[in-house]
């Protein structure tokens, strides 16, 4: 029977073991193109039909992970507005209008008082108990 080595068997699994490719080895030979792109202002998808006319093979998305971790792009994210912040912004772009001065006539009406209507709370709506119906069994 043969013996093997230590040695031997170790070089045995180096060699049949699978071998990570290292991240970003497609864009790497392309670094000095794709950082002087994006220093004029070229988007991912403009780099990438670059790119692929070259031959390579790549994404935008995997484009966009290549700047910000090797050549260190901050996060340009877009700021998400809510209900409260358009309201905001749509009132302060709205000119005040100044009050009129000279007497001011109000029409009577006359007719059934009127309830105010309640503003809707922000909180959870619970049923009234007393409209559910029960359950037929």
């Amino acid at each position: 029977m043969n013996k093997v080595s230590i040695e031997q068997l170790d070089a045995l699994l180096q060699q049949f073991a699978p071998r990570r490719r290292e991240a970003f080895s497609g864009l790497k030979p392309h670094n000095d193109l794709i950082e002087g792109l994006r220093r004029k202002g070229a988007s991912f998808q403009t780099i990438h039909q670059v790119l692929r006319a070259q031959g390579v093979q790549t994404s935008p998305t995997t484009i966009r992970d290549y700047c910000r971790k090797v050549l260190a792009e901050p996060r340009q994210g877009t700021a998400r507005k809510g209900k409260r912040a358009e309201s905001m912004s749509t009132q302060s772009n709205q000119t005040p209008i100044p009050p009129k001065t000279g007497p001011i006539q109000v029409p009577v009406l006359h007719s059934t008082p009127v309830t105010p209507l309640r503003e809707r709370s922000t909180g959870p709506h619970v049923a009234k108990v007393e409209f559910v119906e029960e359950p037929k069994i």
